[in-house]
């Protein structure tokens, strides 16, 4: 209403800063009406990055299509690999292989109780489905053989 596209550009960058990702386009939007988008994108990603969690960074990257920062964070972060490996997969299909093995690895090991188990095979599914099909049914039959002494776990993975 103020027309102060200066005053509304600092005001919705001070809430997307404090973590509310509605005013990232918002931000985005003003920037490019006052030609300034360019210029200022690299500084605002850092910003968002030092200032808000990790999820929220991860979720602007996706949307920016900045997949080599998007890369780095899942690596540090490796259970992000279900919400991001799909969309990885194709530029890094090494990279996101191992990141998947890797972490579906350790969450099969920390799996105690039939819940835990349909997760873990929920989990090898995403697998497949981010192109890894082959890969995800040798996983499967390893870890069949693996926790042979774990019925419950060799009944789950049947089922998939």
């Amino acid at each position: 209403m103020t027309e102060n596209v200066e005053k509304m550009t600092e005001t919705a960058q001070k809430i997307l800063l404090n973590g509310d990702l509605k005013y990232y386009d918002k931000l985005k939007l003003l920037l490019v009406e006052q030609a300034l988008w360019n210029s200022s994108y690299l500084e605002l990603l850092h910003k968002c990055e030092s200032k808000m969690s990790y999820l929220q960074y991860m979720k602007i990257l996706a949307d920016e299509k900045e997949y080599v920062l998007l890369l780095e964070q899942v690596k540090k972060h490796t259970e992000q690999i279900y919400l991001y490996g799909k969309l990885l997969a194709v530029k890094y299909p090494t990279e996101i292989c191992a990141i998947f093995t890797g972490q579906i690895n350790k969450e099969a090991e920390d799996a105690y109780g039939r819940e835990a188990y349909g997760k873990v095979c929920s989990r090898i599914l995403c697998f497949a489905e981010a192109g890894y099909k082959t890969e995800s049914i040798e996983m499967k039959n390893k870890f069949k053989l693996k926790y042979k002494r774990k019925p419950a776990f060799v009944d789950e993975l049947n089922n998939i």
